[in-house]
């Protein structure tokens, strides 16, 4: 498969899509509800963009997504409560946003290692498990 032009990161297993690597690249626009359709996707990276509007509830149909980093962009909204149920996930970077509400119960997520909701106007409590 080749790489589309201005992406530094993309890499397949087979015909299947399991990372995006966009990071710093200056693309702009809203995240699309059919990225759910990447079921095999582990690593999302958008950190670093001017993305903007709703971090679609469609996420959380990634059932093997490890690292999702939305860092850095202009989303707003609330966080998707779905989101807890991306059960591999080890890695949440949703920081530098325009994120408000309260946040979803994220003890679900029991493989979290990092987690960095900072600069947000986000309510609600950091899950005390795992240790973060």
């Amino acid at each position: 498969m080749r790489r589309p032009q201005g992406v530094t990161h993309f890499t397949c297993a087979a015909v299947r899509v399991v990372q995006i690597s966009l990071d710093s690249q200056g693309y702009a626009g809203t995240l699309t509800p059919l990225i759910s359709k990447l079921t095999q996707l582990v690593n999302f990276n958008l950190g670093e963009n001017k993305f903007f509007g709703e971090i679609p509830s469609s996420i959380s149909f990634l059932p093997n997504l490890r690292t999702l980093i939305l860092g850095a962009n202009s989303f707003s909204g609330s966080v998707p409560p779905s989101i807890a149920n991306l059960k591999s996930l080890e890695t949440l970077d949703l920081s530098r946003n325009s994120l408000s509400g309260s946040l979803p119960d994220l003890n679900k997520l029991a493989s979290l290692m990092q987690l960095d909701l900072s600069y947000n106007k986000l309510t609600g409590s950091i899950p005390r498990h795992p240790p973060i």
